[in-house]
């Protein structure tokens, strides 16, 4: 047998590994690099086997810059052993986005992977609302004490902890992240008609309820902004209702801004992320233009649990100064202009739920969150033209 008559198999050699990071998501560290891995080693067989490079756009340039604007910090970072940490995991922001040049989607093919991505993720919601049913009912906890409005401990232990029991991976910003992967990908489908839109529903109403469960704060307003910005797309095309709809959207974002900004709850900013923000903002100002180095933001801080201030731009700012924050605004600004520009409304969501995860996290500081952001920003841009509504 010779090479061009597995050439209709060899796409598998791409997709497979592919469908195994997506869903890798929302498991542990360990297995999204262990996926991320086999992923580019599989991706580098496919493309001397294949032979299928294309020319990169826009984005994955600016995915190389911000690469470049962190790691150069390593010059004058004192802890180089942790910096080289931070840097080594940081290859995956131009391994993945490389792999991905590597393939060329067909409309059917993006629309399978995201179709098995999309019902594999409501499996996964399904089986973990399940298990916080048999395990609130064997320890004897009430399922009412979940649903308070604001951040609780339920007998010393952790909300998402017995949600997500029977995972080996429990953190509810990152399981968020993941979970609107899916729900945006679902959304896609809907709006192709590839699946109905009650299944859109059905998904979005389990992805509330498991993130309200959980606690995840940002998970709830990331669902909220997805379940908000699919309504807009769902809308008749007259002035009356899309009227309606941006005075009703105004009012609600106002309504939570002031309850978030101006009012005591238990949901607002905690007390460790304000320590946190105001320590790196401190040390932005006395290294406000290089910044103190990848390897020494914990020392900086004072903070060798947490390990950086929990906000990607003050992160990026405190660690490689002005290059590093203008890098990240670069790439996502990239990344905005080429959904815009391509009508894709898919990586446009993905974009603005990125962008609040990175207001209290610092994603690519993580191999998880890192791999998770290059891997449905690669997907959601590369979806084919051809399928687009």
């Amino acid at each position: 047998m010779q090479l061009k008559d597995l050439k209709p198999y060899l796409k598998y050699l791409f997709l497979v590994p592919l469908l195994a990071l997506a869903m890798s998501s929302l498991f542990s560290v360990r297995t999204v690099i262990t996926c991320s891995n086999i992923f580019l080693i599989c991706s580098a067989l496919y493309l001397l086997l294949a032979h299928e490079p294309r020319r990169p756009r826009a984005y994955v340039y600016a995915f190389f810059i911000y690469f470049i604007a962190i790691s150069a910090s390593m010059l004058w970072t004192e802890d180089r052993e942790w910096g080289y940490v931070l840097v080594r995991r940081s290859l995956l922001l131009i391994g993945i986005p490389a792999a991905f040049y590597t393939y060329t989607f067909s409309s059917k093919q993006w629309n399978t992977i995201m179709l098995i991505f999309s019902r594999l993720t409501l499996l996964f919601i399904v089986i973990s609302i399940v298990n916080w049913i048999i395990q609130s009912y064997r320890l004897s906890l009430s399922l009412s004490d979940f649903f308070l409005p604001y951040k609780h401990r339920i007998s010393g232990r952790e909300c998402w902890e017995i949600l997500y029991s029977w995972t080996n991976y429990n953190h509810p910003t990152y399981i968020g992240y993941a979970l609107m992967a899916a729900l945006i990908g679902c959304l896609t489908l809907a709006k192709q008609r590839i699946v109905h839109p009650a299944e859109f529903i059905a998904q979005s109403l389990l992805c509330l309820f498991v993130l309200l469960i959980m606690q995840s704060r940002v998970g709830i307003i990331m669902c909220l902004t997805v379940i908000v910005m699919a309504v807009y797309l769902f809308l008749p095309d007259n002035k009356v209702a899309k009227g309606t709809y941006w005075v009703v959207v105004s009012g609600a974002v106002i309504a939570v801004a002031y309850i978030f900004l101006f009012r005591h709850t238990g949901f607002s900013l905690d007390n460790q992320r304000h320590r946190l923000f105001s320590d790196a903002i401190e040390q932005i100002r006395l290294s406000p233009i290089l910044g103190v180095g990848i390897g020494d933001v914990p020392a900086a801080l004072n903070d060798f649990v947490f390990r950086n201030p929990h906000n990607q731009f003050l992160g990026d700012w405190m660690q490689a100064g002005i290059p590093a924050l203008l890098a990240i605004l670069f790439l996502l600004g990239c990344l905005t202009f080429d959904a815009i520009r391509h009508r894709n409304y898919a990586l446009l969501m993905f974009v603005a739920v990125s962008v609040l995860v990175m207001l209290i996290e610092m994603p690519l500081n993580l191999s998880k969150g890192i791999a998770t952001f290059t891997t449905f920003c690669c997907m959601f841009a590369e979806k084919t033209r051809d399928s687009e509504n």
